[in-house]
């Protein structure tokens, strides 16, 4: 069984055994890494991403004709300092090998075209694996780039079904 997988069983697991509904809950870590620094958002075992924590977010899962898409935004309560993170986003539709990966690190937003990824998404649970395969280029309108690495499982996601 693919290690994604086995990952997302376990967390759903987890979050069973501890009474159903935990809201959003992640684990999982999306690093930046440039020339002269290297940040990034990390999510230990089962955080909890609600308004009272150090990061906050979003996740949905669009279930269409054309197959189910998982959009995440993860933010933190960083400053614009430099090279502080303060928003991370993927978006990625399910069984495709590429994902599209957004960053604000200080003043600056950074954005990718497609990206290697593996991507997982089990509508039924609200829940999603997505991991990028190897760095990402991350570029910014002046030029400056970050390549960026997600390994994220994500559950409580918000689904959602094309009309």
């Amino acid at each position: 069984m693919p290690k994604h997988i086995v990952r997302l069983l376990l967390v759903s697991l987890s979050l069973a055994a501890c009474g159903g509904d935990s809201g959003l809950v992640a684990q999982g870590s999306f690093t930046l890494t440039a020339a002269d620094f290297r940040t990034g958002i990390a999510l230990p075992n089962e955080t909890r991403i609600d308004a009272g924590g150090l990061v906050t977010g979003t996740c949905t899962i669009t279930d269409s004709p054309d197959g189910r898409t998982v959009a995440i935004d993860l933010f933190t309560r960083g400053s614009a300092a430099d090279n502080e993170v303060r928003r991370a986003s993927i978006a990625a539709r399910e069984g495709s090998a590429s994902a599209t990966l957004g960053a604000d690190i200080g003043l600056r937003t950074y954005s990718s075209a497609a990206c290697a990824a593996s991507v997982d998404v089990v509508d039924e649970n609200g829940s999603a694996v997505l991991s990028t395969d190897g760095a990402c280029t991350l570029t910014a309108p002046d030029g400056t780039s970050v390549e960026a690495e997600a390994d994220l499982v994500i559950f409580g996601c918000r689904v959602l079904s094309a009309p």
